[in-house]
């Protein structure tokens, strides 16, 4: 009775319990089987969306099923056929074969247990969820008590970060909120302690339907009926830095993406013939330069009426705070920076707010958006009426707005200004830690793209040191704040010992300091050579492919020695390859010979030796492969727009000993 579990079993276990010790004549029934997986409810089966939940079979057992009732309950006014089915591991493989029988016409997952089908040390693909090709959204049952999450700014513990966040990214899961906490339900007297339910919260249940709602009536229409926004980064505010993701020639990729989406049956109008029509076409409109608005055309905007009436629906302290922040709406007529081509918007993403200072704008943690930056996402999804948004590199604004870390309310920026439209975001593969914030808080499908070889500016010395401690102490803050202290140490001696305090001029508040320094970084890494970005869905061609081959090959991966390393033991040399020196200069020039003969598929000459012969087969073998399949990019980005699954990867530097970042397009972790 107890191994089998469940209500039912545990009254009949106690039955029996007293006929063997009492002599009582309850003759319960034998323990009834419970499977590891079943079907908990099957509703609305006669409607056309359908939606499946998982859940563990444990809360199935204990009767915790109120999150799952209220989540089913919502679903179903919203016409969506739900399966909720309960299982005991996602990891277990012969759950997983009768799941993809259950599964067969589910469009969509909604899932609640926690930690990953994937294992951090596979380097295998996430078969299950790839075989379902099914987009699978992690819904969060945290272990807090409301009382906890509405007071704090986290959202979410340490060990439900971990559990039901962090790990759940692995497989490409897309992070919603929490929808139910902990609660004391009533005090058992006779037994002398509490029972714990999982108290549910309405809008946080509705809100994960409407998102589910809004992912599975994507997938229902066909290309030509679905709206697409594609907004472009503006940082800093200045007409000169429209369209500037780090790492990505963010125009050029606009137009590839707006080529792909017209030869899979997308609706435009037109389509610019190079990216200087398009770039022209779009800064002949307004943009966030406040000094040239009135000399610039207005192609669509929201009257001050509107903008009000919808205001007026906001929650009161949000309109409170946005009214103390920016004061009252004096424009009669708000414009929308963009250009619409048919079915597919292109727009400027609108500025924070304080333009004095962009730099700070970006992640500043307390800065309301202005009355114009609500209107604008407003005007998206209700005029324009967008299916779908695409935020073009790294990184815009939105998943940097006031709120919770993790698990947002009602309250939360970023949700107050996306709301649930399905979002995906193409972000440069090896900056994992500001592309978590927009998975984490705004819902976001990250495509992954490549890095440029030799095009970004890096950071050296005591600057990349402070930058690795700031991702550091942000991992710290949701995954294990005890260690916060040291950390804070660690960066208070490195800014005295190298006297970035003066350097920077940055305040002596600890959270003043952590915004003022990420900003500056921001600000350096940023600097860019507008040669050679990385198209998104392009393969490198030419000295570019061939320079990022070499620039990946330099290090050592995968047990074996970089390239350059490798041709140094092959000539006996003693030194170390990675410190520029004449010698090594000599190598380089050598290796890039021989990359240069590999890409062109013509005998080595002169013949190579063992070590760099094992490191250039690789490169043929596997590196090469890798490069040329970062058409994944778009690829992907259109599977997600179907409403499919997109894989997860891994991330980081390629060029940094990481090329099993590779292939990119991928939703990393």
């Amino acid at each position: 009775y107890l191994v089998e579990g469940g209500v039912l079993n545990f009254a009949n276990g106690l039955q029996f319990l007293a006929d063997v010790t009492f002599g009582t004549e309850y003759n319960p029934p034998s323990p009834e089987v419970v499977s590891k997986v079943g079907i908990y409810q099957n509703l609305n089966n006669h409607c056309n969306k359908k939606a499946a939940i998982l859940f563990y079979r444990a809360h199935y057992l204990a009767g915790n099923l109120f999150p799952i009732d209220s989540l089913c309950q919502s679903l179903t006014e919203r016409n969506i056929a739900v399966m909720a089915i309960f299982l005991s591991s996602l990891r277990d493989t012969e759950i997983q074969a009768e799941l993809v029988n259950y599964l067969s016409d589910v469009q969509l997952i909604l899932n609640t247990t926690s930690f990953s089908i994937a294992k951090l040390t596979e380097t295998t693909t996430v078969n299950l969820c790839n075989r379902l090709n099914l987009p699978m959204f992690q819904v969060i049952l945290s272990s807090s008590t409301i009382a906890e999450w509405e007071s704090g700014f986290t959202g979410l513990n340490p060990r439900d970060v971990a559990i039901n966040v962090a790990l759940p990214e692995v497989d490409g899961r897309i992070i919603t909120r929490a929808i139910s906490f902990k609660s004391v339900q009533n005090w058992q007297p006779q037994l002398e302690t509490e029972v714990v339910i999982y108290q549910p919260v309405l809008d946080r249940v509705n809100f994960v339907a409407a998102l589910a709602d809004n992912w599975l009536k994507l997938a229902a229409k066909s290309p030509s009926q679905q709206k697409i926004a594609i907004i472009l980064a503006n940082y800093p505010n200045r007409d000169g830095r429209v369209a500037n993701g780090v790492g990505l020639d963010t125009p050029a990729s606009c137009l590839t993406i707006l080529e792909a989406l017209q030869t899979n049956g997308y609706y435009l109008s037109s389509l610019p013939s190079n990216v200087s029509e398009l770039m022209t076409a779009l800064l002949r409109g307004v943009t966030n330069d406040p000094e040239s608005r009135e000399l610039r055309q207005v192609y669509q905007s929201v009257s001050r009426e509107t903008y009000l009436d919808y205001f007026t629906t906001l929650p009161t302290k949000v309109q409170q705070e946005i009214s103390d922040r920016w004061g009252e709406v004096t424009q009669e007529i708000i414009p929308i920076p963009g250009i619409q081509l048919g079915h597919v918007f292109i727009g400027i993403q609108p500025a924070r707010g304080y333009d004095l200072d962009p730099s700070l704008n970006y992640h500043a943690p307390d800065l309301e958006p202005t009355h114009a930056y609500l209107a604008y996402y407003f005007w998206l999804k209700e005029v324009f009426a967008a299916d779908a948004i695409i935020h073009l590199g790294k990184h815009g604004n939105l998943e940097w707005l006031p709120g919770k870390s993790i698990a947002l309310s009602g309250d939360c920026y970023p949700e107050i200004t996306l709301g649930t439209l399905p979002h995906f975001y193409p972000f440069i593969v090896n900056d994992p830690g500001e592309g978590s914030q927009a998975k984490r808080r705004s819902h976001a499908v990250i495509l992954d793209h490549l890095t440029p070889p030799l095009t970004r500016a890096e950071l050296y010395g005591p600057l990349l040191q402070l930058e690795l401690l700031l991702d550091e102490y942000d991992q710290g803050q949701s995954l294990d704040p005890k260690r916060l202290p040291l950390i804070e140490e660690k960066i208070s001696n490195l800014v005295k010992e190298s006297h970035l305090d003066q350097e920077l001029q940055l305040s002596s508040s600890l959270d003043q300091f952590l915004t003022q320094a990420s900003g500056y970084l921001c600000e350096l890494k940023e600097a860019q050579i507008r040669d050679g970005l990385h198209i998104f869905g392009r393969c490198p061609e030419g000295e570019q492919l061939r320079d990022l081959l070499i620039a990946i090959a330099r290090f050592p991966s995968g047990g074996l020695p970089g390239l350059t390393q490798a041709l140094a033991e092959d000539l006996g040399l003693d030194i170390d390859p990675l410190l520029p020196s004449p010698i090594v200069a000599d190598l380089e020039a050598q290796v890039s010979v021989w990359v240069e003969q590999l890409l062109q598929q013509i005998p080595f000459n002169p013949i190579p030796g063992a070590k760099t012969s094992q490191v250039l087969q690789w490169l043929q073998t596997s590196l090469l492969p890798s490069l040329y399949a970062t058409d994944q990019e778009i690829i992907n980005l259109l599977k997600g727009l179907r409403g499919e699954y997109v894989p997860s990867g891994p991330s980081g530097a390629p060029t940094r000993g990481r090329p099993d970042v590779l292939p990119t397009g991928r939703n990393f972790y």
